[in-house]
């Protein structure tokens, strides 16, 4: 019987439990925490790309059980079939060794500086409140006692915005926290990091979201001596947005940086994981299909395949095969699943000959433009035409040619 498909899963461990397919990407995890010598690791990606099962994987497997430390019995159920089992001296090093902070900002997106600001308050509550046991701990002191309890405590405390000052020292000050009543340095896992400062770009409210997000990462992130590692996702890579500044052991790993082949082929499918997908589902015979319509992105000099459009192709068809009046189709999976509020809005800035670039990318022609890789969110109100294309590519609207790069 034939795997199921979890079209939309997020969690590694939910895979796993619920026998659905899933391709080993869990040599990923020696890659960026043994292999990789950076503190800080940011890795952009579009959309769809699976970001968030990537940093779900992360934490399955680096999470110790802080009722039981040392009882790796969750991680060996959940990986004893994967590569990064195989190696088992990297395992007995980090399987199940950390504290670990996984928290995803996608969430922050409201309408106006309020909303936005009491939907981070309410994923710093409940991100202190899945450390509860910190509230009994005996490593810490009366006044970190009282300051966790802050905010584990009174979620109306951390989202009253005359408490941002909280608000900003909150991640610096729970990475501490763990570190002393562990002895161990914390992982941090941040997913989607620059959603909230696009959200607050579009809808003015810019400024008031960069003093709080660049002071409550960039605390967390800045010569931080109870930091172990971090890696953050997104979209962008917001080099100016001032959360960055000063970070000195920062790796970044876009669309664009070539950096090494296991590093840009760690997320999304390589075209040999999407041939083993399709035969598995016994759609090898359409894998032209496949390749017309999902093919083209590229990684550094990697060619990569979006999983999304892969998995949701097999999930459509693999129960026709064989079956008469069944049609096969490839359908277009990617493009309705976020907003595109930034990019509709930079249309009725588009001029005449850009108009024509335009035209030629959907006549399946290649253009030649400049790409701002250090583009600014706050930029994007000037609709300066270099950062809409810079924003199409990095989002995955389009891909570039590695062998054109100048």
């Amino acid at each position: 019987m034939l795997k199921s498909i979890g079209i939309g899963a997020e969690l590694f461990h939910k895979l796993i439990e619920n026998d659905c397919y899933y391709v080993d990407k869990t040599p990923f995890i020696k890659t960026i925490f043994k292999e990789n010598k950076a503190d800080v690791m940011l890795i952009t990606r579009p959309r769809r790309f699976g970001k968030t099962l990537t940093m779900s994987t992360f934490y399955d497997f680096l999470s110790l059980d802080p009722e039981n430390p040392g009882d790796v019995s969750r991680q060996e159920k959940w990986f004893k079939d994967t590569k990064i089992f195989e190696d088992k001296e990297f395992c007995r090093e980090y399987m199940g060794k950390f504290p670990v902070i996984f928290i995803s900002l996608k969430a922050v997106s409201g309408n106006d500086f309020a909303g936005a600001y009491e939907q981070f308050g309410s994923i710093v509550f409940n991100m202190y409140n899945s450390f509860r046991y910190l509230a009994d701990s005996s490593k810490l002191s009366d006044t970190e006692l009282r300051s966790f309890k802050d905010v584990a405590d009174n979620e109306d405390f951390i989202c009253d915005i005359r408490n941002k000052n909280k608000m900003k020292n909150s991640l610096s000050n729970l990475l501490m926290f763990l570190y002393k009543h562990h002895g161990v340095k914390p992982v941090l896992l941040i997913d989607e990091y620059d959603v909230p400062i696009a959200k607050a770009a579009h809808n003015d409210y810019y400024r008031e979201m960069i003093d709080i997000i660049s002071q409550f990462l960039g605390n967390a992130l800045k010569t931080n001596l109870y930091l172990g590692r971090a890696v953050l996702t997104g979209c962008l890579r917001a080099a100016k947005e001032s959360i960055f500044t000063g970070l000195n052991n920062l790796k970044i790993c876009s669309v664009l940086d070539t950096g090494k082949d296991d590093i840009s082929q760690g997320i999304g499918f390589t075209e040999k994981e999407t041939g083993e997908v399709l035969s598995y589902y016994g759609l090898t015979d359409y894998y032209e299909d496949v390749r017309n319509n999902y093919d083209g992105y590229y990684f550094g000099s990697n060619h990569m395949y979006c999983p999304w459009d892969v998995m949701s192709f097999c999930d459509d068809n693999y129960k026709k095969v064989g079956v008469e009046n069944k049609t096969i189709t490839a359908d277009n999976y990617w493009i309705n699943t976020s907003g595109n509020d930034v990019i509709e809005e930079f249309m009725g800035f588009i001029e005449p000959e850009d108009v024509d670039k335009m035209q030629d990318l959907m006549d399946g022609k290649s253009i030649t433009t400049e790409v701002r890789t250090s583009l600014c969110y706050g930029d994007l109100k000037e609709h300066d035409i270099t950062d809409f294309w810079t924003l199409l590519l990095y989002t995955g609207y389009l891909t570039f040619d590695p062998q054109s790069r100048s």
